[in-house]
């Protein structure tokens, strides 16, 4: 081996040494001085930042309930004769807008019009008895008066004059009768309204009572719901000028209240009540779907809670994540039961005090336990009661 290769060698190995030991230094002395000044900083910033507010115990909440009715006109009528007969004519059909009075069909009344006409002929006559029974009257009481005719006779005439006009009266009678049985053989509008169903044409032979048309008013309309008793009892018959709203669709109806039945109905247990509706003729019809939303008081003790606030648990319950204070905080994990939710909240039933910090945002990304940097939210997030209440 060549002596001057390996001692030039050696050389540049110590001269390497020497020149990488103060480049060590150095490096270690500026990693040692970062840690130093923000080892602080750098751990804090990688904590995850967590919006918390604080809890209000509420004693009881409201509970948002839908109930469905139906649109339903004010009056119906299913219409008929009340006598027997031949149908004569039939003056309207389905679809007809008709007004009250209008003659909606009749019957043939040749024969009460022929009864009509005998009566008639038999007042003219009684007439001339009662004219007849007058005048003979008249003459037996002047012949009474002068002994030239016997009291028998005065007795005759005056029971004969008082048989001619019970008759009359009987004639009278009969005659009203028949004119009341010819008006009868008519159907008459008895409101505004649209005909719905025509059962029968001319022609036909009708029962007694058997509906011919269906007689719908035009008009105000209503709407029937049929609630359990304890969300009728809400509603008051002597606030009948408060305004609620009904929908159809996303289309919003004003109503009043008209009734809440005071009887249940046997076979759906339910308790009728009924609005009047102040517009919708023109878009309504009867036997439209109509939804009513009002709000059930249920007395239970809870929190309310943002949704984003709930993370999914074990066995059907949920997880809130709680915070000690703000600023460098360590979650807590706590389950509670969902007693109601609605919109973007929901009210839970669990152990926690009033103004306990509930984190609300970014709750899948934790875990039990682990350090986060809690910063309260704006106020009015939780503290406007209308919007969590």
């Amino acid at each position: 081996m060549n002596l001057s290769s390996t001692s030039a060698k050696t050389d540049f190995i110590k001269i390497s040494a020497a020149l990488l030991v103060p480049f060590i230094g150095l490096v270690a002395l500026l990693v040692f001085a970062g840690d130093a000044s923000n080892g602080d900083d750098f751990n804090q910033a990688k904590l995850h930042q967590v919006n918390v507010v604080p809890l209000e115990q509420q004693q009881a909440y409201q509970q948002q309930r839908i109930v469905y009715g139906n649109i339903e006109a004010r009056r119906t009528a299913d219409l008929g004769f009340e006598f027997a007969g031949k149908l004569a004519s039939m003056n309207v059909d389905e679809g007809y807008y008709v007004k009250a009075g209008d003659v909606l069909a009749e019957l043939d009344s040749s024969r009460l019009q022929a009864q009509l006409n005998a009566q008639k002929a038999a007042q003219k006559r009684n007439d001339a008895n009662e004219a007849l029974a007058v005048s003979t009257l008249k003459r037996v009481e002047d012949l009474s008066q002068r002994n030239l005719d016997s009291k028998q006779r005065l007795d005759e005439s005056r029971q004969q004059l008082k048989s001619v006009r019970a008759t009359r009266e009987e004639i009278n009678a009969n005659i009203q009768r028949l004119q009341v049985e010819l008006e009868k053989s008519q159907i008459r509008a008895p409101f505004d309204g649209y005909v719905v169903a025509q059962y029968k044409d001319a022609g036909s032979v009708i029962s007694p009572s058997a509906p011919i048309i269906t007689l719908r008013e035009f008009g105000e309309l209503e709407a029937r719901f049929a609630m359990p008793m304890r969300h009728a009892r809400t509603f008051s018959n002597k606030n009948k000028q408060t305004v609620h709203y009904l929908n159809v669709g996303e289309k919003q109806y004003a109503a009043k209240l008209k009734s809440a039945s005071p009887n249940r109905n046997l076979q759906t247990r339910t308790v009728d009540v009924i609005f009047t509706l102040d517009e919708g003729q023109d878009t309504l019809l009867p036997g439209d779907l109509i939804a009513l939303a009002m709000r059930e008081v249920i007395q239970e003790k809870g929190f309310w809670v943002p949704k984003s606030a709930l993370n999914s648990g074990v066995r059907g319950l949920w997880t809130l994540y709680t915070v000690a204070d703000t600023q460098k905080q360590q979650v807590i994990a706590k389950s509670v039961e969902l007693l109601y939710s609605e919109d973007n909240k929901a009210f839970v039933r669990g152990t926690f005090t009033d103004n306990e910090l509930v984190v609300v945002s970014g709750v899948h990304r934790l875990v039990p336990n682990q350090m986060v940097v809690a910063v309260m939210q704006n106020a009015g997030v939780m503290a406007a009661k209308g919007h969590y209440e």
